[in-house]
C-alpha cells in the first residue's frame, strides 16, 4: 500500500517531502563530534 502511495505521488508530482529540522540537527551534531572544525569558515543555509 505504501509503495502505491509513493508511486501515485511521483506520477502526480504534487507531493513534497521535507527533511525534519530535528534530523538535520542530529546529523550536524554527528559531523561536529567527528571533526569540530568541519564547518569552520563555512556558511550553512
Amino acid at each position: 500500500m505504501a509503495n502505491s502511495n509513493l508511486t501515485n505521488a511521483r506520477n502526480a508530482k504534487k507531493d513534497e517531502f521535507y527533511t525534519q529540522y530535528h534530523d538535520i540537527e542530529k546529523e550536524v551534531a554527528a559531523y561536529l563530534e567527528y571533526n569540530p572544525d568541519v564547518f569552520k569558515n563555512k556558511t550553512i543555509l
